[in-house]
C-alpha cells in the first residue's frame, strides 16, 4: 500500500512469503492486511504485499531474497514515488535500510552475510542495475 510523497522518512514494511513455512505463521494475505489496517491512519507508514504475492507458475508460493526485496523497495520509492519530500519541500533519493529481526539475521549466517548483501547492494546501486542481480 503506498500512500505517496511523505516528509523526510517513509517506512514500508513487508510480509515474508508464505514459501518459509514458519511454524505458527498466518497466511501472508492476513498479515498483509492486518498491517495495513494497522498504518492507515500514517502518513509515512506503508505495507507492501510484494513477498507475499511472489509465487511459480503453479501458484505456490516462493521465496524472495532480503536483497531483491531491498531492491523493490528502492524502485518503488525512489523511481515510481519519485523519492521523499524533505521538510524544504524538495524531492530527494530515500536511503534503503533493513531493520530485521534476530531470526532473520542468523538465518542469513550472522554479520558476514549482512555484510556481503550490503556490498551486493551498494554495488548494484551503482551500476543502476535494479533488479538484476
Amino acid at each position: 500500500m503506498t500512500r505517496g510523497r511523505t516528509r523526510g522518512r517513509t517506512d514500508k514494511g513487508s510480509q515474508v512469503s508464505d514459501a518459509y513455512k514458519k511454524v505458527g505463521l498466518a497466511p501472508g494475505y492476513h498479515r498483509v492486511n492486518m498491517c495495513s489496517r494497522a498504518v492507515e491512519q500514517s502518513s509515512w507508514l506503508m505495507v507492501d504485499p510484494y513477498e507475499t504475492v511472489n509465487c511459480d507458475e503453479n501458484g505456490v508460493p516462493q521465496y524472495v531474497p532480503t536483497a531483491k526485496v531491498l531492491r523493490h523497495f528502492d524502485h518503488e520509492i525512489n523511481t515510481v514515488l519519485g523519492g521523499i519530500e524533505g521538510a524544504d519541500g524538495q524531492m530527494r533519493k530515500a536511503r534503503i535500510a533493513l531493520l530485521a529481526g534476530a531470526d532473520l539475521v542468523m538465518s542469513m549466517g550472522m554479520l558476514s552475510s549482512i555484510s556481503r548483501m550490503s556490498h551486493k547492494l551498494t554495488r548494484t546501486r551503482r551500476a543502476g542495475a535494479l533488479g538484476t542481480q
